[in-house]
């Protein structure tokens, strides 16, 4: 299935490179990608990062009360969130975590969510794990300033907002090292091997002590990457491409 995914997706770039004049990529790792796989002009990609909404801020405890009592989840936690897949590591998070903490599971189950339900069990945090489900876009700035850690170490982004959105919130985010989170994020992230977790256990105690002088540097990085940005960007390859 992973194969015939990978093929189906495959198939999908390579008709854009046919037909495109020119493409936008979200990151440099992105584009690296894209011009490593197709037959493209490199000249005639631009990247334009994605941006972060003013409402990705730090929450005092009095905004997020609601929120936590609403789903049941009780500090510290450990937050992810994006699709419960293979793609997304979930499974090593779950092996990876401290037990003493909650880790809240926020979005869709997609491909291998069997694979995460199994680690679940095998690691006996049944009780310790909360699977939100789909989170809509009212909840998400609570949930993510009121999360202790963020953890992400994902195998691969193209971009990688909701880790933006961590750093926005000032909640310590760990990060995988491949794709392009290590671009999007920079230092502002304890960066971990995706495969290992022993080595994301290490990284969720690591950050879990960030400095507030780091939290806010985090969010000041954040707060650099604005929609504003990216519309007018966007706009101007138009103008000249189309």
């Amino acid at each position: 299935a992973r194969e015939k995914f990978r093929n189906r997706m495959a198939g999908r770039y390579a008709d854009l490179a046919q037909v495109c004049d020119h493409v936008i990529a979200v990151s440099q790792a992105t584009k690296r990608d894209f011009l490593e796989h197709l037959d493209f002009p490199e000249d005639k990609i631009e990247v334009i990062y994605e941006g972060v909404d003013a409402q990705y801020r730090p929450h005092n405890p009095d905004e997020t009360a609601g929120i936590l009592e609403e789903h049941g989840i009780d500090r510290p936690f450990v937050f992810f969130l994006g699709e419960l897949s293979v793609r997304k590591n979930v499974a090593n998070l779950v092996r990876a975590f401290a037990a003493s903490h909650l880790l809240v599971l926020a979005g869709a189950p997609t491909f291998g969510f069997d694979e995460i339900q199994q680690a679940i069990r095998e690691c006996d945090v049944e009780s310790k794990v909360k699977l939100l489900g789909y989170a809509n876009d009212a909840e998400l700035p609570a949930l993510h300033a009121a999360a202790s850690v963020f953890g992400f170490p994902t195998h691969y982004e193209g971009f990688g907002l909701p880790a933006l959105e961590a750093l926005a919130s000032e909640t310590p985010l760990v990060a995988g090292i491949h794709g392009a989170v290590p671009e999007i994020v920079g230092e502002h992230a304890v960066q971990v091997d995706p495969d290992d977790p022993v080595a994301i256990a290490r990284a969720l105690e690591t950050a879990r002590d960030m400095d507030p002088a780091a939290r806010s540097a985090a969010r000041a990085h954040a707060q650099t990457f604005t929609w504003d940005r990216c519309a007018e960007q966007t706009l101007e390859v138009y103008r000249r491409f189309g």
